[in-house]
């Protein structure tokens, strides 16, 4: 920027912000003008120049411009008009000779500003230029861009005349700026008590309260004006506890923030409490030490300020001191003894903080009020942890001299190897075997990274080195998984029993060794072992632990060290099944270099579906049809878990599609039953046996009838298996889907031609299995073919023969009795054997609404007989039914009624020494 840009800029701001330049000043300096003005319009020139100069100048511009009116400023001097400047740098003279041709006093510029704005802003005396622009018609109650109206400006100005003059002039009292103050709080706020008294009395209410809830009575303690507040108290209904609406604070917060002593002593005369939290639960106190006055601080602890009252974020008075790095303050605070155990924790939080701030000052002082050095906070550190971690070790070492309790520091310096501030504290004489809540001790911290330095210095100041964790971990553990073999053999050397001791996983060293793979470590301790199998408690041996976590070298060393590999875990899995499971690809390599069995691999990495591990077992000749005990082949193993890449890629190895388990399920048998159509899919591209029958006959096409999974029957069906295929119980797929209900499936046997017609081993068809099952919606497809008579009665074996209508009623099927019916079957048809009727056959089984229904439909005769003379009644007596037997009675059964035996059911009650069956009151001839 140029030298006369630089000035430009500077006078530019003099006279938008500061303090302007009086004229007589201005126009001393017409030797730099030219180059002030050289970036102007030049008819803003003009003007500039001529009010710098004096009236004739401007007399002479208004006779000569004809576009005067119509000029506005650029720059800083944006959107002004001529008015607004001579309202701002001229005269009297000069803004009355523009106000003489009348012009637009209600032009606003590019902030908002009318000339009104522009006098305002001046310094001075201008009484008379307002009210002549008052008087020509300037509007009183324009705002600017920060809706600052004049009466806002004049109420930060001493003197009440230009506040007289704009209300006279109908100037708005209540008007809010754009941060809701009123021209009464801006009074108040900077201390215009004259103008404040006179606003009040024309008018202005104190109550009013800005966006953001503060009033004038707030304003008034900010701005440290204890006079008006005085006034505010004496002359109006203000409340001296009102807090503002977003924090929540009183007038003492107010003045305490700011440090004005006198306010905050007035306030609190008038009673307000020291110690009142806002929403933060910030006091006065808090604010006061923000601000750093000692003499406020001092005022408000003599009045009962609390130095230990938190707030919600945790911070008291003490700490907020301690942060700011203010002894004299901290002093202060201090003199106020705690008088509770949280005001005890405060002032060690402060201590905490001071050390953790590096001020050494600050902690000596906390110490000498006798602040325990080494109380912890919440999360276990220490005064000295806060030091040691932020690097002032002259105040840790000062704490470390401090009497008290360290095992906190001790550990925290031996955990993150601060070597010499541990020497510090041993020189102290501190415990050192002691330990933290995972009972870690220091010398295991040092032992677990492979502090050679540290470890010997402990053992030196007596650490136990036999000390164990809660999970019974020691130092040579943790040494070895520090990959340290330095520190490994410094405690071999203290104490070599520590090898065989076990941790409460049942681990020793050699299972730390082989779970860390650290084959310096291992090729170390094993000269040590005479048994390199040892087990832990999930029965897993070193080699097995290397196995899981990937070390190869690990697991061949140990393999040379004659470790077996055939040992099982307790879950039954060998070393080759842990690397196969852990997908471990270069140790299970190993492993099959060294003899491991690739059939037996192959089978549970199948089992598992690790199917991105078959190129290596057929590279050992693994054999894809091996079975184990019992019969599953890695193909079986696969389907069983459902794995369908695996079986893909077996299929396409080679492996055979047929070969059946011990329990007779071939592979197909098995993919159905895991209701997979994607896995039957993949194996009925195959040759495949169609008709190969389970334990029980059932074939793949029955299996899947039974499944009812249609999709797969479908493939069976177009694969070519048979429909007429019987189970050992003489049932084919229409017999079992007719059992299950399947509707849809039972549609597509019918479509095939399957005949409904079949008896399966005990006589049944398709249609009895459906009735007596209760599968109306299976019967009506049944009835719908011609081929099917609703009324074959066949011979059970086992009694339950009969015609459809009566194993429906024996079963208490309404609904497919009300199917049958619809049929036109015949609901008088016997059984072949016994003679027996669906109401009799419903009366013995105790279907109480399949009776009713019956009887309500006038399907059944009451006292019809069977080919024993026996009613229902007698059925019903018989079987001790009950509620069947009031319900007959209710119908007008006989029970006096006697069959071919001569019984009748009142003799056979008595027989069954149960006479309360047959109920004479029941008996509606009597």
């Amino acid at each position: 920027m140029t030298p006369h840009r630089l000035l430009l800029t500077a006078i530019l701001f003099i006279c938008c912000w500061g303090n302007i330049l009086p004229i007589s000043r201005a126009e001393t300096e017409k030797s730099n003008q030219a180059e002030i003005l050289s970036g102007m319009n030049i008819d803003w020139q003009n003007w500039l120049v001529a009010l710098r100069r004096n009236s004739n100048a401007v007399r002479e511009l208004l006779s000569k411009s004809e576009d005067w009116r119509d000029l506005r400023g650029s720059g800083p001097f944006a959107g002004m008009t001529t008015v607004m400047l001579a309202a701002k740098f001229g005269s009297l003279e000069q803004l009355n000779l523009i106000l003489a041709k009348k012009p637009d006093l209600s032009i606003q510029d590019e902030l908002g500003k009318t000339a009104l704005h522009h006098l305002l802003e001046r310094k001075g005396v201008y009484k008379k230029k307002l009210k002549n622009l008052v008087a020509a018609g300037a509007p009183v109650n324009h705002a600017d861009v920060n809706f600052n109206t004049p009466l806002h400006l004049a109420a930060e100005k001493e003197g009440t005349e230009s506040l007289q003059l704009l209300l006279q002039y109908g100037g708005y009292l209540e008007a809010m700026n754009l941060y809701g103050k009123s021209p009464l709080m801006i009074a108040a706020a900077t201390g215009k008590e004259s103008n404040v008294e006179f606003l009040i009395s024309s008018g202005a209410n104190p109550l009013v309260e800005s966006a953001s809830g503060f009033n004038a009575w707030m304003y008034a303690a900010k701005g440290g004006n204890e006079s008006i507040l005085e006034f505010l108290v004496q002359n109006s209904s203000i409340q001296v506890g009102y807090t503002d609406k977003i924090h929540l604070r009183t007038a003492l917060h107010m003045a305490a923030i700011e440090g004005h002593f006198d306010t905050i002593k007035y306030l609190i005369s008038l009673g307000l409490n020291v110690n009142h939290g806002d929403r933060l639960e910030i006091t006065p106190l808090h604010l006061a030490v923000i601000s750093q006055k000692a003499e406020s601080v001092d005022l408000l602890l003599s009045n009962g300020a609390s130095a230990y009252k938190r707030s919600n974020n945790g911070v008291t008075p003490l700490e907020l001191a301690v942060l700011s790095g203010n002894l004299p303050i901290l002093k202060l605070l201090l003199k106020q003894p705690p008088d509770s155990q949280l005001a005890t924790s405060a002032r060690e939080s402060a201590l905490r903080e001071a050390a953790f701030q590096g001020n050494f000052n600050l902690v000596q002082e906390l110490v000498q009020q006798n602040i325990a050095p080494h109380a912890k906070n919440i999360n276990g550190q220490t005064a000295w942890i806060m030091a040691v971690s932020t690097g002032h070790n002259e105040i840790a070492d000062f704490l470390a001299s401090q009497p008290g309790p360290q095992a906190v520091n001790i550990i925290f310096a031996a955990e993150f190897g601060f070597n010499e501030r541990l020497s510090v504290l041993l020189k102290e004489n501190v415990d050192i075997n002691v330990s933290d809540v995972r009972g870690f001790s220091p010398i295991m911290f040092a032992a677990g990274r492979g502090d050679v330095e540290m470890l010997s210095n402990l053992i030196k100041y007596g650490a136990h080195v036999n000390h164990q964790s809660l999970r019974g971990w020691n130092v040579l553990s943790l040494a070895i998984s520090s990959g340290s073999l330095e520190t490994t053999k410094k405690i071999l050397q203290v104490n070599s029993k520590l090898l065989l001791q076990k941790d409460k996983e049942g681990w020793n060293a050699l299972h730390w060794a082989a779970f860390h793979g650290d084959l310096e470590i291992i090729n170390f301790l094993l000269p040590f072992f005479d048994d390199v199998d040892f087990k832990d408690h999930q029965q897993r041996t070193p080699l097995q632990i290397a196995a899981i976590e990937g070390h190869e070298r690990i697991v061949r060393t140990l393999l040379d060290w004659k470790a077996s590999a055939s040992i099982k875990d307790q879950l039954g899995r060998t070393v080759l099944e842990q690397a196969i499971l852990y997908r471990q690809k270069d140790v299970l390599e190993n492993l099959l270099a060294v003899g491991a069995t690739a059939s037996a691999g192959l089978r549970y990495a199948s089992s598992i579906g690790e199917v991105g591990l078959l190129p290596l077992f057929e590279k050992y000749d693994a054999n894809l049809d091996a079975s184990d005990d019992d019969g599953n082949t890695p193909l079986l193993l696969a389907i069983i878990g459902e794995h369908f890449g695996t079986v893909f890629s077996l299929l396409e190895s080679g492996a055979d599609p047929n070969l059946a388990n011990t329990q007779g399920l071939s592979p197909l048998i098995l993919a159905i039953r895991s209701h997979q159509p994607q896995l039957t899919s993949i194996l009925l591209e195959r040759a495949l046996d169609l008709e190969r029958q389970d334990p029980f006959g059932n074939t793949p096409l029955l299996i899947a009838v039974l499944n009812g999974n249609e999709q797969i029957i479908d493939q069976l069906i177009i694969a070519g298996a048979k429909l007429e295929h019987l189970n050992y119980m003489g049932q084919n797929a229409l017999h079992l889907a007719a059992l299950q209900g399947q509707v849809n499936i039972v549609k597509k046997l019918l479509d095939a031609k399957l005949s409904p017609i079949n008896p399966d081993q005990f006589g049944l068809t398709a249609l009895h299995r459906a009735a007596e099952n209760g599968h109306a919606g299976v019967v009506r497809i049944f009835l719908k073919a011609k081929s099917v008579d609703p009324n074959i009665n066949v011979l059970d074996a086992h009694g339950d023969g009969g015609t459809p209508w009566i194993l429906a009623a024996k079963r208490g099927h309404i609904n497919v009795l009300e199917a049958l019916f619809e049929a036109n079957a015949n609901p008088d048809a016997v059984e072949l054997l016994n003679g027996t009727s669906a109401l009799q056959a419903a009366s013995a089984e105790g279907q109480l609404s399949t009776v009713r229904w019956l009887l309500e439909k006038n399907l059944s005769k009451i006292d019809e007989t069977d080919f024993f003379g026996n009613t229902a009644l007698h059925y019903a007596t018989q079987k001790r039914q009950e509620l069947v037997i009031q319900e007959l009675m209710r119908w007008g059964a006989n029970p006096q009624k006697v069959n071919y035996e001569g019984k009748s059911p009142s003799e056979i009650a008595q027989i069954l020494h149960d006479e309360t069956l047959l109920d004479p009151q029941l008996d509606p001839r009597k």
